[in-house]
């Protein structure tokens, strides 16, 4: 009774005192190692399942319990022979099936899993969860589309099956977003509190543009936030969340939550895979170069890749030895880019097949003194990584705005306009702030000669407002603005960037959002995709003014603008990812962009938008900081960064533990 009411301690006591009076009841001692079980305590647990068992060999829930406690402990050998033994005595039993394959998988034994799974159906063909997890596994082995078929039978068998629509929506996402769109709606209906299928749902009516739908399933996830939904979700899901968030902004107590959430778990896959030997200082010559590591599956044609291509080059090779541990799976995406990347780092590491403790260990052995993570929970193969502290250091930078949370990463590099002073209390890395700007930039190459704007569906003497962001950055409070400002300004329009595919269902949405704020359609124009970015930065000036988004700004995107010469319009932000245009703008010379507020950015682009005059002196005084302002002095970012990695080391020599810092403005 104890334990049923929550009193895991009383029941665990209880029980012990009944096992002194009749030793030889096994259920007794059963039920004393599940109550040490809700305490944590493993150890205690597994000499109760024990004793049950002498009592009763063929005690079955007793074998998994048993088989489990090991599995937490990392003793994965024992917990596989010991489920394999309770699949013996009871091979219909589901869970005993789940159980036994569930600690193949985390042994890696893949294939033998695959196999239980399929021995168990031949004797419950019509098995949904059986199905569902027979499904999982073949996605691990073989990719999302020899799973449907296990995934379409589970949701056949159990139309409720809220696991198998979701994960039907996960594998649909690439190829087939609208039809993903509506398993994850099907998941939220049957289950509305559900966080990950409540995360599918928002991040495709986002890349849609759905503002009306997305508005909807935003509202739903802060309420499921209220309660303990957060507790069924798997760390890359909650991982996923916080990235959401830069999106869809979650107050910061949620994500907190969450951070926790994935911090927890993720201690928990140490466990079981065993944490790497504790690294033993060694006396380190001062005088030595420092070996930095950079860790990303994006060093190629991605952002992330793109604009440090001019970083790691200009890196003081007297004084750092700069390594890349690429996490991207299968290696290269082939792009120039990441050819360049490869030509430039003094050594790159291919580590993206290698399991997170392979790579963490691999790392370390390349005697790495600063990691520097420049990924984060974009695609969420750093943080497994980290957590097994490669790395005597080990810092995030630069992958998306704010930290990651995480007792593992030691600082977070940024400025201070992004993170101003005041708001370390929602990070748990210790601040670091670069002088002029937390963000790097590439001087890429831009085309001498360009298409006119009639190439790119754009009217002569029309005044041109773009949006090149990712639309994913686009919310109805940005939209409803331009109408406004297009209203405003006879004759303009609004020319976005080439969108992902299915560009049609988003411009369509845009469209009729659009004629609902009594804008003509027609005035929304849409240009194709440029392969050369070289003649992607030479359009940008066909355009009169950028327009920034509000919840998360421009980035590389506002960089390509700045540096082909467009001014950008921007306003003042709240968070980190809503501050980094104003950063950029800042380090420019032409933070008189940045409006206060909502009326002042309405205003300044309509006025703008009329005004030729006042544009083309913008242009000039654009071209005039290019070349003599901190934004484009890749040195001098370099030495900024630089001094920060060798403060960092500093203090660590010393024996000191990570500590916020500013980094002193070098000239």
């Amino acid at each position: 009774m104890k334990s049923s009411a929550g009193d895991h301690e009383g029941a665990a006591t209880a029980f012990k005192s009944f096992t002194e009076i009749r030793p030889d009841f096994y259920q007794a001692h059963f039920n004393l190692g599940r109550a040490l079980v809700q305490l944590g305590r493993d150890r205690e647990a597994i000499e109760s399942f024990q004793r049950a068992l002498t009592l009763h060999p063929h005690h079955v829930k007793a074998l998994t319990q048993l088989a489990n406690a090991h599995k937490r402990l990392g003793n994965l050998d024992e917990a596989v022979r010991l489920s394999e033994k309770a699949f013996e005595l009871d091979p219909a039993d589901t869970s005993l099936v789940i159980t036994l394959a569930r600690i193949l998988s985390q042994s890696g034994r893949y294939r033998e899993a695959v196999e239980v799974y399929q021995k168990a159906l031949e004797i419950k063909p019509d098995s949904a969860p059986m199905h569902y997890n027979l499904g999982n596994l073949v996605r691990r082995i073989s990719g999302d589309a020899a799973a449907n078929p296990h995934y379409v039978r589970a949701v056949k068998l159990d139309p409720n099956h809220v696991n198998a629509l979701i994960n039907l929506g996960i594998t649909h996402r690439r190829d087939s977003p609208e039809t993903a769109l509506e398993y994850f709606r099907k998941a939220v209906a049957l289950e509305p509190d559900s966080l990950t299928a409540l995360y599918g749902a928002l991040s495709l009516e986002q890349r849609y543009c759905d503002f009306d739908a997305r508005e909807i399933s935003h509202a739903a996830t802060l309420k499921a936030l209220e309660g303990d939904a957060y507790r069924s979700l798997i760390w890359q899901t909650a991982a996923n969340w916080i990235y959401e968030s830069l999106f869809a902004p979650l107050p910061w107590p949620a994500i907190h939550i969450l951070q926790r959430h994935i911090s927890k778990l993720i201690d928990e896959e140490i466990r079981v895979q065993g944490s790497l030997p504790e690294q033993v200082p060694s006396a380190v010559a001062s005088n030595r170069r420092l070996r930095i590591g950079y860790l990303s599956p994006n060093f190629g044609s991605h952002p992330v890749g793109l604009v440090t291509l001019s970083l790691i080059p200009a890196h003081d090779r007297g004084r750092f030895e700069v390594h890349a541990f690429s996490t991207r799976p299968g290696g290269s995406d082939g792009s120039e880019a990441a050819i360049r990347h490869r030509d430039a780092f003094d050594t790159f590491h291919e580590i993206g097949n290698r399991h997170a403790r392979d790579a963490a260990a691999y790392i370390r052995s390349q005697g790495i003194d600063i990691l520097i993570d420049l990924d984060g929970y974009m695609d969420n193969t750093s943080p497994p990584i980290l957590a097994f502290r490669p790395a005597p250091i080990q810092v995030f930078w630069l992958g998306h705005g704010g930290g990651l949370g995480l007792p593992f990463v030691d600082y977070l590099i940024a400025d201070a306009i992004v993170l101003p002073p005041g708001e370390e209390r929602h990070y748990r890395e210790a601040i670091v702030r670069l002088p002029d700007i937390y963000h790097c930039t590439d001087r890429p190459p831009i085309a001498g000669d360009c298409p006119p704007r009639a190439h790119w569906g754009l009217p002569d003497d029309a005044t041109v407002y773009c949006v090149f962001n990712n639309p994913d950055k686009i919310d109805r409070q940005a939209f409803d603005c331009w109408m406004r400002i297009l209203k405003g300004v006879e004759d303009s329009v609004l020319w976005f960037s080439p969108f992902r595919q299915n560009s049609n269902t988003l411009l369509s949405n845009l469209r009729r959002y659009a004629e609902r704020q009594g804008v003509d359609p027609a005035r929304l124009v849409l240009s194709e995709r440029v392969p050369d970015k070289s003649i992607h930065l030479a359009r940008i000036r066909h355009a009169d003014l950028m327009l920034d988004t509000f919840t998360l700004n421009a980035s590389s995107t506002a960089l390509d603008s700045l540096w082909a010469g467009l001014p950008l319009l921007a306003m003042q932000g709240d968070r980190f990812s809503n501050r980094i245009s104003n950063s950029m703008l800042h380090a420019i010379g032409m933070g008189d962009m940045v409006c206060a507020d909502l009326d002042e950015y309405e205003r300044r682009a309509i006025e703008l938008g009329s005004d030729p005059s006042a544009r083309s002196d913008l242009r000039n005084r654009l071209h005039d900081n290019r070349d003599t302002t901190p934004l484009f002095n890749v040195e001098r970012f370099t030495r900024h960064l630089e001094r920060a990695y060798e403060t960092m080391w500093s203090r660590h020599r010393d024996g000191q533990p990570p500590a916020p810092f500013d980094v002193p403005l070098m000239r």
